[in-house]
């Protein structure tokens, strides 16, 4: 869900915020250097595909240098983000969709950071980037030179797409947040389509929770693969109150990241159920939920499941009775962006 995202995003923008406050007049360097341009009603026209091959983004912690020239055969997709555009969430149907669709071989995506003008900082951002690339389902490229923002005429400060073809053609540019009907053609023009149908669940019961409470309604279970207090739980309210590296590691333990996306997300307003199994100490979860221990019955639940004894995992079932989401053990982000659909949460406040 984008809750999710924007807690590790808050994260990143503390960090970030805190090397620039360290570096003698970076960070009033850095706000002057921020802006948001207009969106104009037409975007001004690129170079030609020559110049368009010689676009480069160096790569770091892993990545190969990402070279446009060398995707030729490959459809490939591009979609640029800067602090501003994600603090408006321009991005949000964009990016949930391509979390969701399902895509050939011959496509290739690519998530860019517009960092332009941080180049001074590239050490230290980088480091902090690291984190981030867990949780994307794209490789993260940071691009402190605007290669990507300025080869292709696009307005700072908004999510930016861009798709070229096979032959390195460009295919589409958007700046800014897109329809539905944009989505729609993004998804042909990318050769892309909707995953198929969910398997049916298969029978359980557990407290509250059963495959006839169930039909109907959406219900999600949580196995913990520890006991977990509220103090050892990152990013929620009255929860752990440590620094930002040790936050960051917290965030990495399966059971925790779990609880942190889940435990305070008012279910009932869905009409969905939800069950947290296993030992949450002094940890009291949103309405909607139940906490379950770890007994011959959740054992039993487990096994229904395919899930190991002594293994996180999250499971939901939608209200056709499908098995909508199951994931094991240390779960990234984007693979978490269906939850509030599927649980039918309200839209987040800005």
């Amino acid at each position: 869900m984008r809750r999710s995202l924007r807690i590790v995003l808050r994260v990143l923008l503390v960090l970030v915020g805190l090397v620039l406050v360290l570096c003698t007049g970076g960070y009033f360097w850095w706000k002057s250097k921020t802006r948001v341009e207009a969106i104009p009603s037409q975007l001004p026209q690129v170079a030609d595909a020559e110049r368009i091959g010689k676009i480069r983004v160096p790569g770091v912690d892993g990545l190969p240098d990402l070279v446009l020239g060398e995707l030729h055969g490959k459809t490939a997709y591009f979609v640029l983000e800067s602090k501003e555009s994600m603090e408006a969430r321009e991005g949000r149907s964009l990016s949930l969709a391509l979390d969701r669709w399902v895509y050939p071989e011959s496509t290739r995506g690519y998530s860019i950071g517009e960092a332009e003008g941080l180049g001074i900082l590239k050490w230290k951002v980088d480091q902090i980037v690291a984190h981030m690339r867990a949780e994307s389902r794209l490789p993260l490229y940071m691009d402190y030179e605007g290669a990507i923002l300025r080869g292709f005429g696009l307005p700072k400060g908004h999510t930016g797409l861009i798709v070229l073809g096979p032959e390195g053609k460009v295919l589409l540019r958007h700046s800014g947040a897109l329809t539905d009907a944009e989505l729609a053609g993004l998804r042909t023009t990318l050769g892309a389509s909707e995953p198929p149908a969910p398997p049916a669940a298969p029978a359980f019961a557990l407290g509250p929770l059963s495959t006839k409470a169930c039909a109907g309604r959406a219900c999600a279970i949580v196995f913990l693969a520890r006991a977990v207090t509220r103090a050892q739980i990152p990013y929620i309210k009255s929860g752990f109150s440590g620094s930002q590296e040790k936050a960051a590691e917290l965030f990495d333990d399966p059971s925790a990241r779990l609880l942190t996306v889940l435990v305070e997300q008012n279910i009932t307003q869905g009409g969905s159920l939800g069950a947290f199994v296993g030992d949450l100490g002094d940890v009291t979860p949103a309405p909607g939920w139940t906490v379950l221990p770890a007994d011959a019955t959740a054992t039993a639940a487990r096994a229904a499941f395919g899930i190991s004894a002594g293994e996180a995992a999250l499971v939901v079932i939608d209200e056709s009775g499908r098995l909508a989401l199951f994931e094991r053990g240390r779960v990234a982000l984007w693979k978490l962006a269906p939850l509030r659909v599927l649980l039918k949460l309200p839209p987040e406040s800005s």
